[in-house]
């Protein structure tokens, strides 16, 4: 625990996170009065994201993590990822918000399954609940800024 956080391959890691949260939490809370302002009616907009796709999303990146590591993880997310961002281009018809919603849940739940998955690549098993720990802080921050 000490080495790594003298090293700045912790506070770099520290930072990328702090950023992640701020862009997912930014961007997530802005998607239902954005499809608001392109058409679709409130009660569609605010119900859109249900538990289902982050559900299943988890489940799915969580074998992919156990499969193909963090490496293989953020190849998914992205993929996932690119795929919403395009889709919401498109979600002026409900089609393309669903598929929107279904490949943002699955993307997103990198949020939750990536930081624990990376602290221990990058610091090992050795006080990774320590090291996590720490990590852990500036994602609980985060979520209270947004």
């Amino acid at each position: 625990m000490g080495e790594a956080k003298k090293t700045a391959m912790f506070w770099i890691f520290v930072l990328g996170i702090v950023c992640f949260a701020l862009v997912a939490g930014g961007v997530q809370m802005h998607i239902p009065a954005y499809l608001i302002d392109i058409g679709h009616p409130a009660i569609f907009a605010g119900t859109i994201f249900g538990s289902l796709a982050n559900t299943v999303g988890k489940l799915i990146l969580g074998a992919v993590l156990d499969k193909y590591g963090t490496a293989g993880g953020a190849i998914y997310v992205g993929a996932c990822m690119t795929i919403a961002m395009a889709a919401l281009l498109l979600a002026k018809t409900q089609a393309f918000a669903f598929l929107f919603a279904i490949a943002f849940g699955f993307s997103i739940v990198i949020s939750t399954l990536g930081p624990p998955f990376m602290t221990n690549d990058i610091f090992g098993k050795k006080d990774f609940g320590s090291i996590f720990g720490i990590v852990q802080v500036f994602l609980w921050r985060q979520a209270h800024w947004v």
